[in-house]
């Protein structure tokens, strides 16, 4: 795996998340048990990334993930991943 992939997905709070899809009762079509397992989630933001890195679109997204590029200028950019629960656009 990537170590920028790796560092992303070390450093995010998959379980603050799921805790919000509890919450919500946020589903998704595929996963074990409706709302993902932690692993599942692990899974699809590590897929997402490397979509991201390997294509090098802008971002990338599915089930409240989205894969992007994160630059603090001036710095070089860098992937990233959020979980939006609402957005306008």
């Amino acid at each position: 795996m990537d170590a920028r992939i790796a560092k992303v997905v070390g450093n995010f709070d998959f379980h603050k998340v799921r805790r919000v899809m509890e919450l919500l009762d946020w589903r998704w079509q595929h996963a074990e048990n409706g709302v993902p397992e932690i692993h599942e989630m692990v899974e699809t933001a590590t897929r997402l990334l490397n979509d991201l890195v390997e294509g090098n679109s802008k971002e990338t997204g599915t089930g409240g993930f989205t894969a992007y590029w994160f630059q603090d200028e001036p710095h070089e950019k860098e992937p990233a991943l959020r979980f939006v629960v609402e957005d306008s656009a």
